[in-house]
């Protein structure tokens, strides 16, 4: 019994020694940076978007710039996992007019979907990279457009108590 609680004392030291020390880091500066930078950017995209008016089905070339995240990639905050900066600007759009003349366009550009880089790695992936901005244009439209049937402010969504 004795050598069984000392082995078992052993694997415990062992263990605390050999294991790692703290795995979760603070941010960096540039990090920090970069997402101050990024969360700017966003902002003002959507904020010049909400204020678009549609005429004559033109639309701003926001929608016709399919790599737009590859363009702007010293903006996502990792190398090895990021959301599409496409998709958190269409999801800071309200402009619902702006949207429909989207997806009513006759445009095969924005239905274009963003190039893959050829020589892309399995761990630099992006969320959302595979969708066109027609289709994120159409989901954020639709989640819009039932915000009060299925949404947060919909009368049978559960409050924070359960």
């Amino acid at each position: 019994m004795k050598h069984a609680f000392l082995i078992l004392i052993s694997l415990f030291v062992i263990a605390e020694v050999y294991s790692q020390n703290d795995s979760i880091k603070p941010l960096g500066d540039r990090t920090i940076e970069v997402i101050n930078r990024r969360t700017q950017f966003i902002q003002k995209y959507a904020d010049s978007l909400n204020s678009y008016k549609p005429n004559n089905n033109k639309l701003p070339c926001f929608f016709y710039r399919s790599n737009f995240d590859r363009e702007n990639s010293e903006l996502l905050t990792s190398v090895h996992d990021g959301t599409s900066l496409r998709k958190l600007i269409i999801d800071r759009v309200i402009n619902i007019e702006l949207l429909i003349s989207v997806v009513e366009s006759n445009s095969n550009k924005i239905k274009k979907k963003p190039k893959k880089a050829k020589n892309a790695s399995p761990y630099g992936i992006i969320r959302f990279q595979d969708y066109s901005i027609y289709e994120l244009a159409k989901y954020r439209l639709e989640e819009l457009l039932n915000e009060y049937d299925m949404g947060k402010k919909a009368p049978n969504y559960p409050d924070n108590g359960g």
